[in-house]
């Protein structure tokens, strides 16, 4: 921006001197620039910022890395602090097995502590009467069926029916299996006593097709009424 009215050229000199005239052309001179420092200082006042908002305006930030904490400073002397924490962040990290806990160091060296077995939910595997649990060294757990312990209610329904149907079956052939043993039984126990009959005995002659008697008499079947017996002949 130049000035609006350089007073070093048009300097003025008294009497008698007659280089600065007080006329039209140095009068116009000064009323310019007059004229325009006023419109500039007009344009100023509406267009500045307005003191007591300058006041508000921040003049200085400050950091404080030991607290982690901001200082604002305004033009007023008013300070606003604020506190990033930054001291409080996890600079390191270590664990104690003996304890089970993690040691966390902040960027200001104190330490905070975490319970790490407090995080892990404890399970309890019990044996049953049909399962048993086993633990191996990959520290997996498996589960296993003990021998002889599963029921019918542990069964799957289709194949408890077929063992129920094959069960079935083999109830009635063991029954008749030992009805037919007993049978066997009886005839076994009529032929002994048949056998053990010695008279009369009987033997078939092929030729004649009659009974005969040990000692040689024949014996012939007769009906009688639809009654069957036998005479000797």
């Amino acid at each position: 921006m130049q000035k609006a009215y350089d007073w070093e050229e048009n300097y003025w000199e008294n009497k008698p001197s007659t280089k600065t005239p007080v006329n039209k052309t140095n009068m116009d001179k000064l009323s310019n620039g007059v004229c325009t420092i006023d419109e500039r200082v007009i344009t100023l006042d509406l267009t500045k910022f307005d003191k007591v908002d300058a006041q508000s305006c921040i003049k200085q930030i400050a950091y404080d890395k030991a607290t982690g904490k901001w200082t604002i400073t305004a033009f007023s002397g008013a300070q606003q602090v604020i506190d990033t924490m930054l001291e409080k962040l996890a600079v390191n990290f270590d664990y104690d097995p003996e304890t089970q806990r993690l040691i966390i160091t902040l960027d200001d060296g104190t330490q905070k502590y975490a319970d790490l077995s407090a995080l892990i939910t404890q399970f309890e595997f019990m044996d049953s009467d049909t399962v048993y649990w086993t633990v191996g060294a990959d520290g997996k757990v498996k589960a296993g069926i003990k021998n002889g312990s599963i029921t019918d209610e542990k069964l799957q329904p289709d194949y408890l029916a077929e063992i129920t149907v094959q069960a079935e079956t083999a109830i009635q052939q063991a029954i008749a299996a030992a009805t037919s043993a007993a049978q066997a039984k009886i005839d076994a126990d009529r032929a002994e006593t048949y056998a053990s009959i010695t008279e009369p005995k009987f033997y078939l002659d092929e030729t004649t097709m009659k009974l005969y008697m040990k000692d040689g008499v024949g014996v012939d079947f007769v009906a009688d009424d639809n009654v069957l017996y036998w005479k000797v002949a």
